[in-house]
Order: C-alpha cells, then sequence, then structure tokens
C-alpha cells in the first residue's frame, strides 16, 4: 500500500511538472509565432513599396491593416511596422506608435515623432534605447525609400502628459519617445537627424 501511495504521488507529480512546462512555453511558442507573421509583414511592405520610378508612389489599398512605415533600429534588434494615425492599430497599448504632431519622413525639415512602451511586457517595443548612444543610427523604410538617421540629442523630461521636442528645426528630424527606465515619471527622448536616404 505504501509502495502504491508513492507511486501515485510520483506520477502526480510528473504530470504536474508535464503540465507546468507545457503551460509555460505556450507563451513562447506564441510569441515567436507572432513574431513570424510580423517579419514576414514587413518583408511584403517593403517589397510592396519598394521604389519603381521617381514619379510613381506605391498606394496601400488597406490602411487599416498596412503598415505605414518601417522603423529599423540595428543596435537594439528593432524592426517594427508602424501604422497610419487613422488607423486602430496606431496606439501604444499594441504597436510603436505614431504621434498626431508627426510629419513623415518625406517631409523636408520636418519631425517623424514615434513611441512606444518601455518595460518587460510584450507591448515594450522600446525597451532596449536605453542602449542607445550619440552617432548611433535608425533607419525608417517609407515609399521606396530608406532614411537613414544618426543620434544627435538624448535627454529626459517630467512625465506630464505632453513633451518638449529640442531640435533643430532646420533639419529633417526623428524623435523616439518612451519612459525612462527604472523611473515612474520621467520620459526619454531620443532626436535623430537625417543622415541619408537611398532607394530600395
Amino acid at each position: 500500500m505504501h509502495i502504491k501511495r508513492k507511486t501515485k504521488l510520483l506520477i502526480f507529480g510528473i504530470i504536474v511538472i508535464i503540465v507546468g512546462i507545457i503551460v509555460g512555453i505556450i507563451p513562447f511558442f506564441k510569441q515567436a509565432e507572432k513574431e513570424k507573421k510580423e517579419n514576414t509583414k514587413i518583408e511584403d511592405y517593403i517589397s510592396e513599396t519598394s521604389y519603381i520610378d521617381n514619379t510613381n508612389k506605391v498606394d496601400i489599398e488597406n490602411k487599416e491593416e498596412s503598415y505605414l512605415l518601417v522603423l529599423e533600429i540595428e543596435k537594439v534588434g528593432l524592426r517594427k511596422g508602424v501604422y497610419s494615425l487613422e488607423s486602430t492599430q496606431n496606439t501604444i497599448e499594441k504597436n510603436v506608435a505614431i504621434m498626431k504632431e508627426s510629419s513623415l519622413p518625406d517631409e523636408e525639415k520636418g519631425n517623424v515623432v514615434l513611441e512606444a512602451h518601455n518595460g518587460t511586457a510584450n507591448i515594450s517595443y522600446f525597451n532596449q534605447l536605453h542602449l542607445l548612444e550619440i552617432g548611433d543610427k535608425a533607419s525608417i523604410y517609407f515609399e521606396g525609400t530608406k532614411y537613414t538617421y544618426l543620434i544627435e540629442n538624448i535627454y529626459d523630461v517630467e512625465k506630464d502628459g505632453s513633451v518638449e521636442v529640442s531640435r533643430d528645426l532646420n533639419k529633417s528630424t526623428l524623435t523616439l519617445i518612451t519612459c525612462k527606465k527604472n523611473t515612474e515619471d520621467r520620459q526619454l527622448v531620443i532626436i535623430l537627424y537625417l543622415s541619408s536616404k537611398e532607394k530600395y
């Protein structure tokens, strides 16, 4: 009887461990599948918007589901599609979001303003921005042109619902905004200026 009871407990313990492992790895598989789908979508965007000639611009039919542009920061392994302002996907609760005050990359002396969460959640796409330094680069793929920007300034401001962007108004700019790491009341602001652009 004692041996049978031990065997039953052992079997029960093994079952609990197996169930625990399965429950633990399911989110990893789901995240991997999500990343795979997004990478495919990014490649589709780049392919569909690739440069045709000097006069044609690609018209994306379904703006709700299609990317407006793709942000790439190689140093921190970030490559993320950004939806248009009109899309319900354009929110930091789901993606890297483009702010309503933002310009588009092809606007001369404009300012592309992107924001995302910092932290450990699956939606914390800017969780590695604190690793960036002056001189590092970020790129935007937009309508057949790859815009490359270099970091000129990094600073933080109080988190009070608005962000003062300090930049050279005579330069085409990319501004990245997120919460400052290990703080609850500060926001990190990264200012990058256009360095080059090339057709893709």
